[in-house]
């Protein structure tokens, strides 16, 4: 991929703050996602980073390690 994608960048982006903050997200933050998205896209991003984040803390929590392949 060699182009710049604006929308991905802001999700990224989103992704860490709520990484960050712990999901103690500031207005601003959900105004710059209003600017770039639709609701449905960011009920969407909000659901699927909530997921991943609660997969981590799920898996740490009960210290899984990946399956080795060998």
């Amino acid at each position: 991929m060699d182009k710049f994608d604006e929308n991905i960048s802001i999700a990224i982006g989103f992704a860490e703050v709520f990484a960050k903050q712990r999901g103690d997200i500031s207005d601003s933050i959900f105004q710059l996602l209003e600017d770039t998205f639709t609701d449905e896209e960011i009920s969407e991003l909000c659901a699927f980073v909530a997921f991943t984040s609660a997969c981590h803390d799920f898996g740490e929590m009960m210290k899984l390690e990946p399956e080795r392949k060998y």
